[in-house]
């Protein structure tokens, strides 16, 4: 679980997509924000990348696509 309850906009929103980034092969990743965080950043770039991803209770789980073989 990647832990950004200490960041505020705009460096929540930079971690979270280098994080990201840097877990792109894991099934998923997980990340826990602080309860007043703001997150509309994050949801519009998630949505804007046709990215599956739940949310619950400050915890937000991203799936990164499988890659098909060809």
């Amino acid at each position: 679980m990647k832990d950004l309850t200490g960041l505020k906009c705009p460096q929540l929103f930079v971690q979270f997509k280098y994080l990201l980034k840097q877990n792109s092969t894991a099934n998923y990743v997980v990340f826990k924000f602080a309860q007043d965080a703001q997150l509309n950043d994050v949801f519009r770039y998630l949505d804007n990348q046709q990215r599956t991803y739940t949310w619950q209770f400050n915890v937000l789980t991203v799936t990164n696509p499988i890659e098909e073989a060809n």
